[in-house]
């Protein structure tokens, strides 16, 4: 009895305020069609469309990256290196030999016709290093926001990466795209060597993924480790010494 009291008390008040709203309505619309009455307010408030501002210290990425989109290719096994895109701003990564290493024999004996990188939109840390050591040899993809900054667009330009646009504003965002346009669709190898919570979403997603997902996450990486424990299994941790295996399964 006490619920019903209540409800009809929230009732009552909710239609009173409505019977005010029609009254206040009536008075500042002066009978006129109420779809039309909306349509001119709408197109009175509603500025041009180009007075759309990017956000200081950032540009658009279709514009100054336009001649380097371009599809990755289908008939080789993409490897996710996540490594220097994945960080917030508080958490840099410092690139250990032994993962350096573990790079430059992965490029050394991976074969170019069947395999090819993609990392993100930062190109920092392992990310680069990679750039330097394959960026001749092998097809590197960035898969990059609608938004980068004035020093992500000159890295990405001049190690001349294949580039993917994001349908997402930041980077906080990309694991969907990662999903899109490689876990939904094709096998791949993901090997997270450092990150924070975005790699944690970009290893959730190959780990959800229609296509099977080859997953190895540094012992090194505290988040990453736990997320891969929680995996229970589908993500096999490494230390850097683990390249040979690595290789063996992606050739």
């Amino acid at each position: 009895m006490a619920m019903k009291k209540a409800e009809d008390l929230v009732l009552r008040d909710s239609l009173n305020v409505f019977e005010e709203k029609k009254k206040n309505f009536s008075r500042i619309n002066g009978g006129e069609d109420v779809r039309l009455f909306y349509e001119r307010r709408i197109s009175e408030e509603k500025g041009p469309e180009s007075s759309y501002q990017t956000p200081p210290g950032k540009v658009e990425s279709a514009e100054v990256l336009s001649a380097q989109i371009r599809e990755m290719p289908t008939d080789a096994l993409p490897v996710v290196l996540l490594g220097g895109s994945f960080n917030n701003d508080h958490h840099h990564t410092r690139v250990k030999e032994e993962f350096r290493l573990f790079i430059e024999e992965l490029v050394k004996k991976a074969d170019p016709q069947k395999v090819f990188f993609v990392i993100g939109h930062r190109l920092l840390g392992y990310e680069r290093e990679l750039a330097d050591l394959a960026g001749e040899k092998f097809r590197i993809f960035a898969i990059v926001p609608t938004q980068i900054t004035h020093a992500e667009a000159g890295r990405l330009r001049r190690y001349d990466l294949g580039i993917r646009i994001s349908i997402e504003p930041t980077g906080l965002g990309l694991y969907k795209s990662f999903s899109y346009e490689i876990f939904k669709r094709r096998p791949s190898v993901v090997i997270a060597i450092d990150g924070n919570s975005s790699a944690i979403n970009v290893v959730q997603e190959a780990r959800n993924g229609k296509k099977k997902a080859q997953i190895f996450v540094s012992s090194h990486a505290g988040l990453l480790t736990s997320k891969a424990k929680m995996l229970e299994g589908y993500a096999k941790l490494i230390d850097g010494t683990e390249s040979p295996e690595i290789i063996s399964g992606i050739r």
